[in-house]
């Protein structure tokens, strides 16, 4: 899943960002009514997450951009309790 990658990078001004961060926006719209739609058949809401987050991309892993499944299945648990009421 991950391949070895280097980038070098030459900048004279201030990095605000951490290498290590992590970004992500809240689930709305159409991807968190897919999400709820698949909650619904009572999938577990780890399995979710995992298999979304199988589908990205290797440099979008690498680049810390998880806006389409978020940071981690806690809001997959919200979106599930949301979806059985």
């Amino acid at each position: 899943m991950f391949q070895e990658n280097s980038v070098h990078v030459s900048y004279s001004g201030h990095i605000k960002h951490d290498v290590r961060e992590q970004h992500a926006r809240p689930l709305s719209g159409p991807c968190r009514e897919t999400v709820k739609d698949i909650l619904r058949k009572c999938e577990k809401s780890l399995n979710v997450y995992l298999h979304e987050l199988n589908k990205l991309p290797a440099d979008e892993l690498v680049a810390g951009n998880f806006g389409n499944i978020g940071l981690n299945a806690r809001k997959n648990n919200q979106i599930g309790v949301e979806a059985h009421h």
